[in-house]
């Protein structure tokens, strides 16, 4: 396994004992030939995302999810800092307050190579998984965090959801690309009736597909492909990084949920703003190659 030392959460790694409270050490990459501070790998792939971008998407994620966290008793405390070039994508809570809850994602990962907006998104929706994604809850955690595949879940079927709920011409326009394969397309006219929840969901799909893509590479497990399903069952709940293609196969499924996004998830069961098998969805429940339901 690849190894990384940093301060909490990042997305697609594996990495264990993550999200710790107010432990913001820097964080550093090791065994990988790509050069994160000038964002460009060997096949010359740079990240797209300009500091006006990486503002903007902060800002947007912090107009909308303010009022969310208040109505879940929480104080979000959505950091940035384009300046810094380290590897650092965490959620944490301050020690002195747990209800004050702090995001933080680096300008040097929004920089990583193959780095889109898209993929701001996903990272800052994955680490709000971690504060609201519900059950299952890490065992033990010391200010309850979701577990990763839930936070994976809770970024494509509630968060990107939520933040792009409007951007209709957006979304129309990624769903019309001749690079969505035929297969997302037929599972979101399945799961959704209107057109534009349908072309959200391919958005979300292909959003997730290269998160994958960004840092996938990093720990030699590829490139992440919606092609590649992982129909692995585990025998006992996974709480940390599942591999990739289980991670791309949650947020996939997050996508295709046609559960209302504004209801929140339980923290104490899992059918609560959820699509389960025990409901009779085909399509959309977490996978059970980090999930293993009660029901």
């Amino acid at each position: 396994m690849k190894t990384i030392v940093l301060a909490g959460v990042l997305l697609f790694s594996n990495l264990s004992n993550a999200c710790p409270i107010e432990d913001e050490t820097k964080s550093t990459l090791k065994n990988s030939s790509m050069n994160f501070f000038d964002p460009t790998d060997e096949f010359g792939f740079k990240s797209t995302v300009t500091a006006k971008d990486y503002a903007s998407v902060f800002n947007h994620v912090k107009k909308v999810y303010t009022p969310i966290f208040k109505k879940a008793g929480f104080q979000l405390l959505l950091e940035s800092n384009w300046k810094d070039k380290s590897l650092k994508a965490f959620a944490t809570a301050k020690k002195a307050n747990k209800k004050r809850r702090k995001i933080y994602v680096s300008g040097g990962h929004a920089r990583l190579s193959f780095y889109t907006k898209e993929t701001l998104y996903v990272t800052l929706c994955h680490e709000i998984g971690h504060h609201l994604g519900g059950y299952p809850i890490i065992p033990k955690h010391e200010w309850g965090a979701s577990s990763e595949g839930q936070s994976d879940y809770y970024a494509t079927s509630k968060c990107m959801k939520i933040l792009f709920a409007n951007d209709d011409v957006q979304n129309a326009l990624v769903a019309s690309s001749e690079f969505v394969p035929q297969f997302v397309k037929n599972d979101c006219t399945k799961q959704f009736i209107l057109e534009k929840d349908q072309n959200l969901c391919v958005r979300l799909a292909m959003a997730s597909e290269a998160g994958v893509k960004t840092l996938g590479p990093i720990w030699a497990t590829g490139y992440g492909d919606l092609n590649d399903r992982d129909d692995s069952v585990i025998d006992k709940m996974d709480y940390e990084h599942p591999e990739n293609s289980c991670r791309l196969q949650t947020m996939y499924q997050g996508a295709l949920c046609n559960a209302d996004p504004k209801v929140s998830f339980s923290r104490k069961e899992e059918l609560t703003g959820a699509c389960h098998p025990s409901n009779g969805n085909e399509l959309g429940a977490r996978p059970f190659c980090w999930f293993l339901p009660k029901l």
